[in-house]
């Protein structure tokens, strides 16, 4: 006579995140009790088809709560010949806080510099299990699982769905949208809501509910990040951007020099105000200074443009916009009479001459 036994799952007592638990036992003696707890669902499995299912609750096995089983093993109704499957019990409660993170680089152009930058990404993620054969049938088929805990490894093939779904769609979001890494974080709940919507049919697939999604963070590695404020910075300077940099460089130098005092009053004023196209107006000017500090200013007032896309004033001459980054067009002028021409002019209107 087979020994009865008594088939349950306790759970894990460290809060940890649970959702597939495989039962030891294969060799199943009918009369066995089944004990399913709740938020639990239990499953038999036999030659890889996800048969019988049982809700919470307390179950004496006999081949009339099996009607699956035994019609797959042709086995007469009330026998008590043992049999063998498999018993797995799903997590049907809601897994909420689970993580997620790029296995690899994202590599991306950043639209508006240019620079290519391989980007990593984590968040986090919820779902819940809601039909238990179809889960069982797409997923737990496709995977070998051992006696015990099998958590990790299914969520690791959802890792890996999330990581091929967001790298397509973080490289057409910045592409499309034109968005610099240095704003991508502004648009974290936007990106989050489309990564949530892209892969919630990939879940239900598998008989998943994707509660939600979130990004966390999206960033490169620290060097290429270094790059991408260094050379924002020198676009937004503009062409006077090392002449500034040395003055700056000059300011610093002072600034950890035993004569500091000494050098702010006479040296660093003049150095700053040249770099800002402006003096102090604490210091002692005669009237020469003055003449020539408002020539200058008009000087300066001259070389000024606005640019034709923000409006905002630059400097003649730049190819670069410091506010808003977009290349300024250049004017053209004939080589032979002088003649300022229009950008896609073949020929000057003023002499004739074809156009270098």
């Amino acid at each position: 006579m087979s020994i009865l036994d008594r088939i349950k799952f306790d759970g894990v007592g460290n809060n940890e995140s649970w959702l597939v638990y495989k039962s030891n036992l294969e060799n199943i003696a009918w009369g066995s009790q089944l004990i399913v707890g709740m938020g639990q669902e239990a499953i038999f499995i036999k030659g890889g088809k996800a048969l019988d299912t049982f809700a919470p609750g307390t179950y004496t096995l006999q081949s009339g709560n099996l009607p699956l089983l035994r019609g797959l093993m042709s086995l007469p109704f009330g026998g008590q010949t043992p049999f063998s499957a498999e018993i797995i019990f799903i997590n049907k409660t809601s897994n909420l806080g689970l993580k997620w993170g790029t296995n690899s680089p994202i590599n991306v152009e950043d639209p508006k510099y240019g620079l290519l930058l391989g980007l990593r990404a984590f968040g986090q993620f919820g779902i819940k299990v809601i039909d238990t054969r179809l889960f069982v049938s797409q997923l737990i088929g496709t995977i070998q699982l051992d006696s015990g805990f099998n958590h990790n490894i299914i969520f690791q093939q959802f890792n890996s769905l999330i990581n091929t779904k967001l790298k397509t769609m973080l490289m057409s979001f910045m592409s499309q949208e034109k968005i610099s890494f240095l704003q991508i974080a502004e648009y974290y709940d936007q990106l989050s809501n489309n990564a949530l919507n892209i892969l919630k049919k990939d879940f239900e697939n598998s008989g998943i509910e994707l509660i939600n999604f979130f990004i966390e963070s999206i960033s490169p590695p620290k060097d290429q990040y270094a790059k991408l404020r260094q050379y924002k910075e020198e676009l937004a300077l503009g062409e006077r951007f090392y002449d500034k940099r040395r003055s700056f460089d000059v300011m610093e130098g002072l600034a950890n020099s035993p004569m500091a005092g000494m050098a702010a009053g006479i040296y660093a004023a003049p150095i700053i105000g040249a770099s800002l196209g402006q003096l102090p107006q604490h210091m002692n000017l005669n009237s020469n200074q003055t003449n020539n500090q408002t020539s200058q200013s008009n000087s300066s007032n001259a070389s000024e443009v606005k640019c034709p896309f923000c409006q905002n004033i630059i400097e003649s001459g730049s190819k670069f916009c410091r506010f808003c980054g977009k290349q300024i067009p250049q004017k053209k002028f004939c080589s032979a009479c002088g003649k300022q021409l229009e950008s896609d002019a073949q020929f000057c209107s003023g002499c004739g001459r074809k156009c270098d």
